[in-house]
C-alpha cells in the first residue's frame, strides 16, 4: 500500500505542476494560442505527462479520497475518546472501591485476632512478651471501639 501511495503522491505533484503551468500561462500571461492551449487542456505532452482536464480529475479524485479517510479516521478517533472515557470513569470506579476497601477492616477479623491474642496470652510465660501481646490487643480493641462509634 505503501508504494501505491508513493505513486499517486509523485502523480498528485505531476498534476500540480501542470496546473501551476497552465495557470502562469493561461491566467497570469493571457496567453491564448489556440492550439497549444487545447493540447495543455485536452491533449497529451510530449513528455507522456497528463493534461490540464485529466490533472484536474486525477486532484479532484485524490482529494474525495482522503477526506472518506478523514472521515473514517474521525469517526474512528471519536469512538476511540468514547472507549477511553468510559475506561476512565471504570478506573476511577476502581480506585473508589480499592480505596473504600483498603480503609476498612472487617469487625469480624479484628474480634478473631482479639480472640487470638487472648489464646497467646493465656499460655505465654515470658513477661516481655507478655506486654506485647496486651498492647497489640489494647490497639486493636481501640479500633473495634472507633469502628462501633462511628
Amino acid at each position: 500500500m505503501s508504494k501505491d501511495r508513493d505513486i499517486n503522491v509523485g502523480s498528485i505533484e505531476k498534476d500540480i505542476e501542470n496546473l501551476e503551468k497552465y495557470i502562469e500561462l493561461v491566467i497570469d500571461k493571457n496567453y491564448c494560442d489556440c492550439n497549444e492551449l487545447n493540447v495543455i487542456c485536452y491533449g497529451k505532452y510530449a513528455d507522456g505527462s497528463k493534461n490540464v482536464a485529466s490533472s484536474i480529475k486525477n486532484i479532484l479524485q485524490d482529494y474525495t479520497r482522503q477526506k472518506q479517510i478523514n472521515e473514517e479516521h474521525q469517526k474512528v478517533n471519536g469512538e476511540l475518546r468514547e472507549k477511553v472515557k468510559e475506561l476512565e470513569e471504570d478506573l476511577y470506579s476502581a480506585n473508589c472501591i480499592i480505596a473504600d476497601l483498603t480503609d476498612s477492616i472487617p469487625i469480624q477479623k479484628i474480634q478473631d485476632k482479639i480472640e487470638e491474642l487472648d489464646r497467646k496470652i493465656r499460655y505465654e510465660k515470658n513477661e516481655r512478651v507478655l506486654i506485647y501481646l496486651h498492647k497489640q490487643k489494647k490497639v486493636l480493641q481501640e479500633l473495634l471501639q472507633e469502628s462501633e462509634d462511628k
